[in-house]
């Protein structure tokens, strides 16, 4: 679940690019990573934020997404929420606490 394709592209970041909610409700069931990031530092949590898929947004905030994982633009998925106004990731960020974030390919705790 962790290989990635010619763009740095996991399984997970596939099933969010095509808002596959079954296919990524099954990939976290299964364990996979929920941060993975591709060549662009973009997580899936940056995707389902761009993307505005508010169910794939909500499940991976809910099973433990790096929310302030840091893209090469140098933007958390909350950056991207609050540029395209996308009220329901803001508001799923405001009820989640901080575990950690990703900055140059480093996992960094809080």
């Amino acid at each position: 679940m962790s290989a990635q394709d010619h763009k740095g592209r996991t399984a997970l970041h596939l099933a969010v690019e095509r808002g596959s909610q079954k296919i990524i409700k099954l990939l976290i069931n299964q364990e996979a990573e929920t941060s993975p990031v591709n060549r662009l530092d973009c997580t899936a949590l940056h995707l389902s934020t761009q993307l505005e898929y508010k169910e794939a947004t909500k499940l991976l905030f809910d099973r433990g997404a790096l929310e302030f994982a840091i893209d090469n633009a140098e933007r958390t998925a909350r950056n991207l929420a609050e540029e395209k106004d996308i009220k329901h990731a803001i508001k799923a960020l405001d009820n989640k606490s901080s575990t950690g974030y990703i900055y140059k390919d480093r996992l960094i705790l809080l």
